[in-house]
C-alpha cells in the first residue's frame, strides 16, 4: 500500500496520480457572515452589501487556490534555505522582484518562504522591518 499510494518526500504524502490528499496546515478556516432577514441580491437598498459579499468570495476562492498551488510548486519547501514545510509551521508569500521595485502580484512571481528566512533575505537588500 505505501509504494502505491505514498509520494516519498519525507511527509507520507497520500497521492493517487496527479491527484494529492490535502494537507490539514493548507486547508484554510473559512468563516461565512450570516445573511439575516430576508434579503433579495437585486433589492437597490441591499445591492452594496451583496456586491461586497460577491468580492469576497471571489477574493477567498482565489485565496483557497494560490495556498494549493505554490506549496505544490515548490515541492512543499521553502524558495529560499530549501529545507522542508512543517505541520502548522508559518510561512509568508513573498514577491520575488517587490511590488515597491515594479513587481507584479501574479501567481508566477510569488514563492513561499519561511519567515525567518524571508526577513534575512530582505535585511541583506537593506530593508528595514517594524519593530514589535
Amino acid at each position: 500500500m505505501t509504494a502505491c499510494y505514498c509520494r516519498n518526500d519525507g511527509y507520507w504524502t497520500f497521492y493517487e496520480g496527479k491527484a494529492d490528499l490535502v494537507k490539514p496546515d493548507v486547508t484554510p478556516i473559512t468563516r461565512f457572515t450570516k445573511v439575516t432577514g430576508k434579503p433579495f441580491p437585486y433589492a437597490p437598498t441591499r445591492r452594496q452589501d451583496w456586491v461586497k459579499r460577491q468580492k469576497q468570495h471571489v477574493r477567498r476562492a482565489t485565496d483557497a487556490q494560490q495556498r494549493r498551488i505554490l506549496p505544490q510548486s515548490q515541492g512543499y519547501r521553502c524558495a529560499l534555505c530549501r529545507n522542508p514545510f512543517l505541520a502548522g509551521e508559518p510561512r509568508e508569500t513573498e514577491h520575488i522582484i517587490p511590488k515597491s521595485q515594479g513587481g507584479t502580484d501574479d501567481l508566477s512571481h510569488k514563492r513561499l518562504v519561511h519567515p525567518w528566512c524571508h526577513r534575512q533575505r530582505h535585511q541583506t537588500d537593506g530593508r528595514q522591518w517594524p519593530r514589535a
